[in-house]
């Protein structure tokens, strides 16, 4: 008999599973927003009304067939919305897949709010929708998006591991385009490295593509394992038409297998019959079973009940979280913003969210900004963490608070609303008592600075699947911060202390703008003065010197990034002097001369070596940085150039532009030959005395 204890135990443990927040670790292994800044919608327009319609029917029909895509048609049929929710293809349906596509329905509005074309991709699912059609192979997300496992595997398996997987996605790549896939589309498998080592992959393309279109999308993300995964133990590539991930452990379900056939031989042993049941033990067995029974139906009715009050209170929470609302969210400790006259629309970023912070808040949440709380130290002041209502956040303290407030609030409201995957969020500030604090999300990890030159033995030395994953994702940053944006962002302060890494080795893009609000009088005349040693070195001269800077100015400042992260050296270094920014290039050159083989130039810290793939890209990335460091402002590239050429310079139509300065051709290697003969009649005191005409002017 179920004792009265064992039943209040049961039950306090299913209410328990049941009201608290539920987890959603199991299809979570990474949650990656796309969103697009450049077309937005307004609250309880036409456009937000259709979407919310379509995510309902998507709801409910993706999950039962693990695949569905559908349109709201707007009056006029000029702005329709277009959609698609999938699963992935190991997942049971509808149980499996339901609870990633609801998350996913949930937080797309929070991810990217009001924005008419959006994605968020989970391990288990992903969703889309837009107003405009998605389908085909070259419908990537910001081309794609790569995640890959931090930890590498063990040298001695290495050589055998790249073969295998390698192996291992041919076969992959041919089950899930033959026809016979179930899904159609889709195949998982593995393979043995060792006897304590495997790989296992999976592979999947909407089902909307063709045989043909298929494999054009997967082999596009498959050519990318190599170049740069390397010797990672687990790699992601995601785009809106296909995707593959591969792990050193199991990550996805397998198949189940049919129960055998019972053998048709033998005949089963015929029953034997029962025992007789004395009249005493009959009544005693009916007793105990009405009270079994009884029991049982009030367990029963408290379940239900639980499960109703379970479900009412989760579909509450799902309707809060559905669409974000432009109420104000006080949850970060922000006020509403009382102190600008105007309108009540000041102090608050596209989502309706207060951006103000009290100064006794944060005051409280640095402790009083004690050194203990010190965590960084730059140009503009000191950054400080800080916990607030149990949230933990970064608050850069200004040294210099002469800013126009009108101006900085106009622009700090403007950043706050710039959302990226390698941009560093931030969600506020103070003007309050003489003080300017600026409040970011808080990242555990250190500067990119610290991994390049900090030789402490707490500090992990990157390899190249790192580096080339950090080089990816601070193109990606700049890329957004000069073309996606509107109005377009130049950064101006672009160093390795101002990219920071997150705890998966993603670089976030910080302090961007920083530079305008706090050191007006850089926009004309000589600056050297108001330049700290850490921003010199990678600044563009014609800012540096002139006081002018554009998009190319940015550029020049990721050149010497990029030479840095892969030789180990500090180049920024080397500027010191008006002269020495002249002949940097010649400079590097002179230093290679002698190096017969790329590892010459590469830096000596990272003990694997790099594959094959991994090599040219490699060489065209210090290719293309010694263009970023031209002197010449119009003889750098594009970041848009930038990217294409180090991203696809296997296939890529996109050549590099000839200089501009005397000399120099278009067949000129900078690794190999590069003199920078044109710069020889650029000499120091020509550059000084045009900057002392400038000036005067």
């Amino acid at each position: 008999m179920i004792s009265q204890t064992s039943i209040i135990s049961l039950l306090f443990i299913l209410l328990l599973f049941i009201l608290l927040p539920s987890s959603t670790a199991y299809f979570f292994d990474y949650e990656i927003p796309d969103c697009n800044f450049n077309d937005t919608y307004t609250e309880n327009s036409e456009y937000q009304h259709m979407l919310e319609d379509l995510l309902k029917r998507l709801n409910i029909s993706a999950p039962r067939a693990g695949y569905s895509t559908d349109i709201s048609y707007s009056v006029n049929r000029t702005n329709d919305v277009h959609g698609f929710a999938m699963c992935r293809g190991d997942l049971e349906l509808p149980q499996g897949c339901s609870p990633c596509i609801q998350h996913a329905i949930s937080e797309i509005g929070k991810l990217c709010p009001y924005m008419k074309n959006a994605a968020v991709f989970y391990d288990h699912c992903y969703l889309y929708y837009g107003n405009e059609t998605f389908k085909g192979p070259d419908k990537m997300v910001g081309n794609h998006t790569l995640r890959y496992n931090i930890n590498n595997i063990t040298k001695v398996n290495r050589e055998k591991f790249y073969k295998v997987r390698e192996k291992l996605f041919s076969v992959l790549l041919v089950e899930a385009t033959n026809g016979t896939s179930s899904p159609k589309f889709f195949a998982i498998g593995e393979d043995s490295v060792s006897s304590d080592l495997s790989v296992f992959g999976l592979l999947q393309c909407i089902p909307d593509l063709s045989t043909k279109q298929c494999k054009k999308c997967l082999n596009y993300h498959v050519k990318d394992i190599p170049e740069y995964a390397g010797f990672s133990a687990g790699f992601l590539s995601i785009g809106y038409s296909c995707f593959l991930r591969y792990e050193n452990k199991l990550f996805y379900t397998k198949p189940s297998l049919p129960p055998p056939l019972p053998s048709p031989s033998s005949p089963p042993p015929l029953p034997s019959p029962p025992p007789e049941i004395s009249d005493d033990t009959k009544e005693n067995k009916i007793s105990t079973e009405k009270i079994g029974m009884i029991s049982g139906m009030a367990v029963m009715g408290l379940l239900i009940v639980a499960l109703v009050l379970g479900f009412l209170l989760w579909r509450k929470r799902i309707k809060h979280k559905y669409i974000k609302t432009r109420e104000p969210q006080n949850n970060l400790g922000g006020v509403p913003f009382l102190g600008v006259t105007g309108g009540s629309d000041k102090g608050k970023n596209e989502d309706g969210e207060h951006l103000i912070f009290l100064f006794e808040d944060l005051n409280t949440a640095t402790n009083q900004f004690s050194e203990e709380n010190i965590i960084g130290q730059g140009e503009f002041g000191y950054v400080y963490k800080a916990n607030l209502n149990d949230k933990e956040m970064a608050v850069k303290k200004m040294i210099d608070n002469n800013c126009n407030k009108e101006q900085f609030v106009r622009e700090a409201t403007l950043v706050a609303g710039l959302q990226h995957s390698n941009i560093l969020r931030l969600l506020g500030y103070c003007y309050q008592k003489q003080e300017i604090l600026l409040v970011y999300e808080y990242l555990s990890n250190l500067s990119l600075d610290k991994y390049l030159f900090d030789r402490s033995s707490t500090i992990e030395i990157l390899n190249w699947s790192t580096r080339l994953h950090i080089i990816e994702g601070i193109v990606k940053g700049i890329q957004y911060l000069h073309e996606d944006c509107q109005p377009q962002i130049c950064h101006n302060d672009l160093k390795p202390t101002n990219i920071l890494l997150d705890e998966y080795m993603n670089p976030r893009i910080t302090d961007f703008g920083i530079s305008k609000f706090f050191a007006a009088n850089r926009t004309k005349g000589c600056v050297t003065e108001h330049i700290g040693e850490k921003s010199g070195g990678y600044m563009a001269p014609e800012y540096l010197f002139y006081g002018k800077f554009s998009l190319k100015s940015d550029i020049y400042s990721l050149g010497i990034i990029l030479l840095e992260i892969l030789t180990g050296k500090k180049w920024s270094e080397h500027n010191k002097s008006l002269h020495n920014y002249i002949k940097l290039n010649s400079y590097i050159s002179e230093e290679w001369k002698n190096s017969t083989s790329l590892a010459d130039k590469l830096t000596k810290d990272v003990s694997e070596m790099y594959t094959d793939a991994q090599e040219k890209i490699l060489t065209n990335i210090l290719y293309i940085a010694m263009f970023c460091i031209d002197y010449e402002p119009e003889s750098r590239p594009n970041i848009s150039d930038i990217r294409e050429y180090i991203k696809f310079s296997n296939d890529s139509s996109f050549k590099l532009p000839c200089s501009k300065s005397k000399g120099q051709t278009g067949d000129s290697n900078p690794l190999l030959s590069l003199t920078m003969e044109s710069q020889a009649a650029l000499t120091t005191e020509t550059v000084i005395g045009q900057i002392e005409n400038e000036n005067l002017r």
